[in-house]
């Protein structure tokens, strides 16, 4: 199993993080240029389903999923469906308060060892790159946010 993790810092507190996950159905498109829709189907608790379309390698890609795991302004854990859970099981969002922001980590495991894992060293990049820009994003989005309180 390998798993891509991308930190970063934001000037903003755990709650604003969390509170934009809770609404990411309407804050999913400006997260990131290749992003085309997110579904909470039930809510958001541990438990909800949620459905994504995202363009990934120059392909739409539509997934389901749910929240495994969830802890209020701290994590939120989520596993795949069947077909993508086969490739990628899941991944995780972690929020740590830090001076006065917090830091937060983006996870996604995939199920690539040995010989797979060199045939898809060009997509890892790609997805690698893909959790930067989306770290970046959320702290641009929060922190000008933030500075227009």
């Amino acid at each position: 199993m390998i798993t891509l993790r991308d930190d970063v810092h934001i000037n903003a507190s755990p709650e604003d993080i969390f509170d934009w996950f809770e609404n990411l159905d309407k804050n999913y498109k400006e997260w990131h240029q290749d992003h085309v829709k997110w579904v909470f189907l039930n809510g958001f608790h541990e438990g909800s389903k949620c459905y994504c379309e995202e363009l990934m390698h120059g392909r739409l890609h539509k997934m389901k999923g749910r929240i495994t795991k969830l802890r209020k302004n701290r994590l939120v854990e989520f596993e795949f469906s069947f077909p993508t859970s086969l490739i990628c099981p899941g991944g995780s969002f972690i929020i740590e308060p830090e001076g006065m922001g917090s830091t937060f980590t983006a996870t996604l495991s995939f199920r690539l060892t040995g010989v797979f894992s060199r045939f898809a060293k060009k997509r890892m990049d790609s997805v690698k790159n893909h959790m930067k820009e989306e770290g970046q994003s959320l702290r641009r989005i929060l922190e000008d946010a933030n500075s227009a309180d």
